[in-house]
């Protein structure tokens, strides 16, 4: 195979994944700030601007001394169980049901852990009263009022039937002079349902100079000690959950702020409002899901950047789609894998047929070229016209046939790393005896059958011994790394090449 037939077809590959990624990202205009001007998400420094940002208060003084009252309210979805708590009145628990797999988001055990919960300036009401709960066609709404010295105090939830948006809407009620709220503290925790890195951890807020992206920050001393002004989404992310608030219509919020509950990956996120002074009703939006592309896409497209896939994004949510698509009549994703496997190696059955076609060229070339060397080898004048002769008669053969193969094959193995690491939808994923196709297979068997498989597929009686070993050592290098890739990818690697095996064996028969 010539060099223009090696380009072609990566020209192509490399086309297509670019022409798909502007496609599916829309860049964000930039927008030139002022650097006198405060914007939404602009970041500051505790401790050099004491007047925007003092520091946040953590703290919190219960009105009540006895806060054991337990009032829980449980609410059904079509995405799982929500559990709100007259105790706070909060979201204690979130359960999420997915391809009949039940995924706990959270479930509250201190009461750092509780969702939404407000702390006043002064002393904070714990204990509500569930005053209203109602439901229509697509929400389920949850009111908890607190009586206060001069005001109503409600906290009302409204919660999407369809996907995970909950609306916070505070509302203060009285005809008297209003005191007792100044700046409230909105709290709220993040997701820890799989820590990958006990030193990294996810948090993001919109970037203050493009309102379509986010800036994303995976290490504690990077959102320790700081604010942001006037967020238009702030959260924080695991492996497969977020929790962001992602709407503030009325600018209700002055600030957020983030600070490490323990030394693991769990942060607590805090929103500061502007000052309340007088009577009024205000909302927020939050979205408390996993990372899955339908719900995120259909609340808020911002959070899809927290997949990370990156330059692979358009090849990975093709993918998913396919997989998706497959596991509505098969039921298993590890099947799905299989069958999108084998699916694509007949896509590329004719570029197959040719490599192998090319290889037999090359072993037909080598054969030449060895016999014009014993030939000619007195002759060097006549040796070097006869190469070229032959060069210039049956080019070099199959030298890139498998090469090319495998480069096609490159992206799609890239993609679903990226789709395993973060896809909700295969985390907990059984697959006969894997109990998790997103984690490595517990037993090394998917490991071991595609050493042997690989082995079968490159075995050549004909190559010397020394080549023979040298190829061993490589497949059990080869073995060793795919022992800790996920359960998915070795399926995937085992499949194409079970697959090619097969071709090459069928194609041999044939020529037989």
């Amino acid at each position: 195979m010539n060099f223009k037939e090696l380009l072609l077809p990566i020209t192509f590959v490399l086309v297509i994944t670019l022409s798909l990624n502007l496609y599916f990202e829309h860049r964000a205009k930039k927008s030139l700030v002022p650097p006198e001007q405060t914007t939404s998400g602009q970041m500051h420094e505790v401790a050099h601007d004491p007047e925007v940002v003092s520091p946040l208060d953590w703290q919190i003084e219960y009105a009540e001394s006895d806060k054991q009252k337990e009032d829980n309210t449980t609410i059904a979805t079509q995405y799982g169980q929500l559990t709100f708590n007259a105790a706070g009145a909060t979201l204690d628990r979130l359960v999420f049901t997915m391809n009949n797999k039940v995924l706990t988001a959270f479930d509250a055990k201190t009461l750092l852990q509780k969702t939404f919960l407000v702390a006043f300036a002064g002393k904070t009401p714990y204990l509500y009263t569930l005053a209203e709960q109602h439901e229509d066609a697509t929400h389920i709404t949850l009111a908890y009022t607190y009586q206060l010295t001069d005001a109503l105090f409600t906290k009302k939830f409204v919660i999407n039937k369809h996907v995970p948006q909950i609306d916070l809407i505070l509302c203060v009620e009285t005809e008297k002079p209003l005191t007792s709220l100044k700046k409230l503290r909105i709290f709220y925790p993040s997701p820890t349902i799989m820590a990958i890195n006990a030193t990294e951890i996810t948090a993001f807020v919109n970037d203050n100079m493009h309102p379509k992206s986010l800036n994303i920050y995976h290490k504690l001393d990077e959102i320790l000690y700081k604010t942001w002004r006037k967020p238009t989404i702030f959260g924080a992310a695991d492996q497969f959950f977020v929790y962001a608030m992602i709407a503030d219509p009325q600018n209700l919020v002055y600030r957020g702020a983030f600070s490490a509950i323990n030394e693991d990956r769990e942060l607590l996120l805090q929103l500061e409002t502007n000052e309340i002074n007088k009577p009024g009703e205000w909302k927020l939006s939050f979205y408390l899901g996993p990372k899955e592309l339908s719900f995120m896409h259909a609340v808020d497209p911002r959070l899809e950047q927290t997949l990370n896939y990156g330059f692979w994004t358009p090849l990975v949510k093709i993918l998913l789609w396919i997989l998706d698509f497959l596991h509505k009549y098969v039921k298993n994703y590890g099947l799905a894998i299989i069958i999108f496997t084998i699916l694509f190696q007949l896509l590329l059955l004719p570029l197959s047929i040719s490599g192998q076609k090319k290889m037999e060229e090359q072993k037909e070339f080598s054969r030449k070229l060895e016999y014009i060397k014993r030939k000619y080898h007195a002759d060097p004048e006549r040796l070097k016209q006869e190469q070229a002769e032959l060069i210039r008669t049956h080019g070099i053969g199959g030298m890139f046939g498998g090469c090319l193969l495998l480069l096609v094959q490159l992206p799609f193995f890239f993609a679903l790393s990226k789709l395993l690491h973060s896809c909700v939808q295969l985390h907990q994923e059984r697959f006969l005896w894997i109990p998790d196709l997103a984690t490595y297979d517990p037993f090394f068997i998917l490991p071991i059958l595609s050493f042997i498989v690989i082995a079968a597929r490159a075995y050549t009686p004909s190559k010397p011994i020394r080549t023979q070993v040298a190829m061993f050592a490589g497949f059990l290098f080869l073995g060793a790394v795919t022992a800790k890739l996920p359960a998915g990818l070795v399926l995937f690697i085992l499949t194409s090449t079970a697959a090619n095996l097969a071709q090459t064996y069928i194609l041999k028969l044939k020529k037989s």
